[in-house]
Formats: structure tokens, C-alpha cells, sequence
């Protein structure tokens, strides 16, 4: 089928990159320390939290953390994009980046309050005892599932998703309105499996695609795509390095709209 791509080989080539791109990316190391759902925080610090992120968050974020001209705060999102991760990493992404027009802005105990508040809404209990910045302290509580619960996808997993394929400023490629995705095997979808994606209506999320030259993605600009991959995210953003590139359709329409 023309626009269809696969390279089975290129799991390893994939996984060699993304272990590349690691060298740039610091992972936190896990050291012991207390669990996030023992109650890290108090109940007035996250009410705090909230009050400050009224004022400067909510216009971009929601109220309820939804996501508007920012993304979602809570839910899947909030999971995915920090999950795993210390709490040192989310407190300093917002205290270094956020507002945007004024990062750094305020107080470290205002920033620390809405982390306190964002961890209450993704529903982390709160205890006895206030966090505080000092050393040592927000780098050993990670921000991980309930046991028992579901820990999402984890990076280096091979997936699949489907969007809509366009160039990103300076060079590459994106996959824009993408679906969530989801663990795959190591082989091309079949086109029933195609038309089955070409009626789902189409996501939210971003992905950058690494090696989509080898796919010749110049050629699809515009048309929906289902790329396999190995996922990395990072708060900054999620990257699929692409082991399959198939179109689904000629435009970027899903469900009854997609042709």
C-alpha cells in the first residue's frame, strides 16, 4: 500500500537514540526516602497552593487544572508527564518557567504551596507535617502510583498512536492531535486495523517523531499517520522514535470526518 512504511530494525537503531538523548536528560536517582502517600504536605499548605494558583496559574491552566492555553495538571497527563519523578523536578519547572512572563517571580513557599496543591488534586493525601524546599528533601519523595495501581506506560516501551503529521519550527517532525498512547507489538498495523483508526476521533497530545525522514514524511504532510515507536517523555515534551509510519488517511479528520 503506497504511504505504507516499516523497519523492523529500527527498534534497536531507536533504542540506541534514545539512550543517546539520555546523556542530556538527567534521570533522578531513587534514593530512600519518604513515600509520597504517606502525607508529605498539609491540608492548609495545598489550600494555600491553591489560592496562589488561582491568581497566577489559573488563566492558562483552569481552575479545575484541566488545561487551557497550558496543558492539563491533573489525571493521565499529570501522571504521564511526572510520574516516577521527584518532586524536586516539578517544583523547580515551575518556579524557573512559570508564569511565563514572570518565572521566578515569587516566594520559594508560594511555589512549594501550588506543588503541594497539584499533588492534592492528583489525589496524594496530605499529613501532618508541611514540605519544605531544604536540601535533601523534595529530591528523595517521588511522584509515583498507589501500589497496586496503575503505573502507566513506562519509557522505552514500543507504542502506537495515530495523528496529524506536520513539520515543527526549525526542522522535523511532529504528530499533532494524537491519541494516547498505547502498548503494540512489533508489527505493521493491517488495513482493517487502519480503517478501525481512521473512524476514532482524534487526540490532544504531541509527539516528536525522531528518524521520520527514513519514512520520507515529507511526502504525508497533512495526512493522518499511524506511527510505532519507543516512547520517551520528558516534561518538556514526549518523543517516539519510529519503527513504523503508515497513513490512514489523507487528511487530518477522524471519525465520520476522516475520508
Amino acid at each position: 500500500m503506497r504511504g505504507t512504511f516499516y523497519a523492523r530494525s529500527l527498534v534497536a537503531v531507536g533504542m540506541a537514540i534514545l539512550m543517546a538523548a539520555l546523556c542530556q536528560w538527567p534521570v533522578a536517582s531513587q534514593a530512600s526516602g519518604p513515600s509520597i502517600w504517606s502525607g508529605v504536605f498539609t491540608a492548609e499548605q495545598a489550600k494555600q497552593g491553591q489560592e496562589q494558583f488561582e491568581a497566577t496559574c489559573a488563566r492558562c491552566h483552569n481552575s479545575d487544572l484541566s488545561g487551557d492555553r497550558g496543558p492539563a495538571l491533573k489525571g493521565d497527563r499529570f501522571m504521564t508527564t511526572w510520574g516516577s519523578r521527584d518532586v524536586s523536578r516539578l517544583f523547580s519547572k515551575i518556579k524557573e518557567q512559570m508564569p511565563p512572563n514572570r518565572p521566578n517571580s515569587l516566594p520559594d513557599e508560594a511555589y512549594l504551596a501550588i506543588v503541594t496543591h497539584l499533588l492534592q488534586a492528583n489525589g496524594f493525601p496530605a499529613g501532618s507535617k508541611p514540605l519544605t524546599p531544604a536540601p535533601g528533601v523534595l529530591e528523595t519523595i517521588f511522584i509515583v502510583p498507589k501500589a497496586g495501581g496503575s503505573p502507566g506506560i513506562p519509557n522505552f516501551s514500543l507504542v502506537v498512536t495515530n495523528g496529524c503529521l506536520a513539520p515543527r519550527p526549525g526542522g522535523g517532525w511532529a504528530l499533532t492531535q494524537s491519541s494516547p498512547p498505547a502498548a503494540t507489538k512489533d508489527e505493521p498495523a493491517t488495513a482493517d486495523e487502519l480503517t478501525g483508526v481512521k473512524a476514532s476521533a482524534p487526540g490532544q497530545e504531541t509527539f516528536v517523531l525522531l528518524s521520520a525522514g527514513v519514512f520520507d514524511a515529507s511526502a504525508h504532510q497533512g495526512h493522518r499517520m499511524q506511527a510505532k515507536g519507543l516512547l520517551y517523555r520528558t516534561p518538556e515534551e514526549s518523543r517516539i522514535s519510529l519503527t513504523s509510519l503508515q497513513v490512514v488517511s489523507e487528511d487530518c479528520a477522524g471519525g465520520a470526518g476522516g475520508r
